[in-house]
């Protein structure tokens, strides 16, 4: 008997017990019922692996490796978007709007969150029932919306579950309901005084991440006025971020002040917003109504620091976290605007979860396309969606490509999974065009995160081996598109920022399994074979193809001025650079 154990607060002990039995025992996945247990039930895990008294399923699933060594792999089997509508109904997304209209958006995108950390549990799951073939099998500890979204995608149930001990949600989501209650109150409280400091009319209040380009396009959009930056996980910056860092003005999320009114009103809204989200969503999973139950706090703190520092602008660098759509309702009651970024966009599917339900004044995408073709139907309708090309492009970069010759012949291949993987299908491609066009260049760039990997290492030797013309580089990308006229990758943001700046870019369509993305909807524009590859090179060179015509204008947007212009303008600024000539030829 094969016993498989998702590890939760309910079946650890089913688990330690059999695991010290030496039963057979494997970890399918560790999800906590209450999320600050998390690390406490993963270490338990990985003691049990670790003296070898448990095994992890995916050990036992090779074709599944991908998503261990390069977890964002796991869109491509487009488990969101085939489960969706069910998912939809589980979670009662038709009431949401209703019961709680000021928390259903950001609800629905938590609940996608939660789901989409269900994906692999599902896949593993389907895998063991073929790799234990011909042995018993018993699953402990799985929640019933991780069957259900089984059943939504494999169109099957899956049998074997054994039936853990249970408690019912509404009891325990009452208690995590008063924990949230109580802390925030205290919170308020410790945050009243008589009379609070205020810093007066700020122009722009900024989120970081750590990004230093963040910190150079922040102190353009600033342009002399005031900006104080609000950093996120900044113990985990380098010490050169955080260097940069201090010659910024800064504050905390939780630096925020009330007067005893506001204080009074923010209590209210923490009684009445915690009572309605706990009538509403009572019975929901806990390790989801652990997030819902958050928001009031979430919004409490942002009151708090909007009622300290009184921007003009805010600068949201978080599109995949529902706390931004909290944000943009109370920057709306103090009469500043949200603006944000969908910096990348890959095309290992098309219905990315994290970013399914979006709410600024403001944002930014690579093309029209991304809104029109996907997600136009569950972003906020008020919302204002600008098409505005790459955000990786500073203002001299972005000069020194429109600058760059139209007629470049060599060729660039970017490459990320593909080469982690060792794709044969990737390696023929760069190898035919390697031999096809001896008298190009044939440069082949690979992640800076995956260069020292072992499959990439063999990658670029079975690439380059015998062709002279064919050389592998770690040439910034940038750097790479300038000298290039023709530009091939894997499912990613690069293709898109090839094509905006005027390399003929195509995708490497040669993921096994991989089921949907953007880039097929565009004729010609993805590649399956060495000879496709080629073939598009002569054909355009021939006249029999038009690049036009492969990579539609709402693609990727082309705008004839740099990035953080477009920014500015947003925030009602003057431009620094004037138009660059000829934008937008290929």
């Amino acid at each position: 008997m094969k016993h498989l154990f998702t590890i939760n607060e309910l079946s650890v002990f089913r688990f330690v017990w059999a695991a010290l039995r030496k039963r057979d025992v494997y970890v399918l996945s560790v999800e906590a019922m209450f999320p600050p247990l998390q690390g406490v039930l993963q270490r338990i895990g990985g003691w049990a692996v670790k003296t070898k008294r448990a095994e992890e399923v995916m050990t036992h699933c090779p074709d599944l490796h991908h998503v261990r060594d390069f977890s964002v792999t796991i869109m491509i089997y487009d488990i969101f978007g085939e489960t969706e509508a069910w998912q939809n109904r589980y979670f009662h997304f038709e009431d949401a709007d209703r019961k709680i209209p000021n928390y259903a958006r950001a609800y629905k995108l938590a609940t996608c969150n939660y789901m989409a950390e269900k994906q692999l549990q599902i896949l593993l799951l389907e895998q063991a029932t073929k790799v234990f073939t011909g042995s018993k099998m018993k699953v402990y500890g799985v929640q019933q919306d991780t069957l259900g979204m089984f059943e939504a995608y494999f169109g099957k149930p899956f049998k074997g579950a054994g039936s853990p001990w249970r408690v019912a949600n509404s009891v325990l989501n009452a208690g995590l309901s008063f924990l949230f209650t109580a802390y925030t109150l205290i919170w308020v409280v410790a945050k009243t005084r008589l009379f609070p400091e205020e810093s007066g009319k700020v122009f722009l209040l900024a989120d970081f991440i750590g990004n230093p380009k963040d910190l150079v396009m922040l102190k353009e959009l600033a342009a002399g006025a005031s900006l104080i930056i609000m950093p996120r996980g900044i113990k985990h910056y380098p010490q050169d971020v955080k260097d940069r860092l201090e010659r910024h003005k800064t504050c905390s999320m939780k630096d925020g002040v009330f007067g005893f009114r506001e204080g009074w009103q923010a209590i209210k809204t923490v009684l009445s917003d915690g009572l309605r989200l706990y009538c509403a969503i009572r019975r929901c999973p806990p390790a989801l109504f652990y997030q819902v139950a958050a928001l009031p706090y979430r919004r409490i703190l942002q009151r708090a620091v909007l009622n300290r520092y009184r921007p003009e602008y805010f600068w949201g660098r978080d599109p995949y976290n529902p706390e931004h759509i909290i944000r943009t309702q109370e920057l709306g009651r103090v009469g500043a605007k949200h603006q944000g970024i969908l910096h990348g966009f890959g095309g290992l599917t098309d219905l990315y979860p994290m970013f399914r339900y979006i709410t600024y004044d403001r944002l930014y995408v690579f093309g029209n396309a991304i809104y029109e073709k996907i997600f136009k139907d569950t972003w906020a309708p008020e919302m204002e969606v600008v098409p505005a090309g790459s955000y990786g492009v500073s203002r001299e970069v972005f000069r020194r490509l429109m600058d760059r010759p139209r007629d470049l012949k060599d060729i660039v291949v970017f490459t990320s999974y593909l080469a982690l993987f060792e794709n044969e299908t990737a390696i023929d491609i760069v190898r035919a065009l390697g031999q096809a066009f001896p008298e190009r260049t044939v440069r082949l760039q690979i992640r800076a995160t995956l260069r020292d990997k072992y499959g990439s290492k063999r990658f670029v030797e079975k690439c380059t081996a015998g062709l002279d013309n064919v050389i592998y580089t770690t040439d910034d990308l940038f750097d790479l598109i300038g000298v290039s006229g023709y530009a091939f990758s894997d499912p990613s943001t690069v293709i898109m920022e090839s094509i905006q700046f005027g390399a003929k870019a195509f995708m490497i369509d040669a993921l096994p399994g991989h089921k949907k993305s953007l880039f097929r909807d565009y004729p010609h524009l993805a590649v399956a074979s060495p000879e496709e590859a080629v073939s598009r090179i002569r054909d355009l060179e021939s006249g029999a193809l038009f690049y036009a015509d492969i990579a539609g204008s709402d693609l990727v947007a082309k705008p004839d001025r740099p990035i953080v212009d477009i920014y500015r303008q947003g925030m009602g600024l003057p431009v620094a650079d004037a138009a660059c000539p000829g934008e937008g030829t290929n």
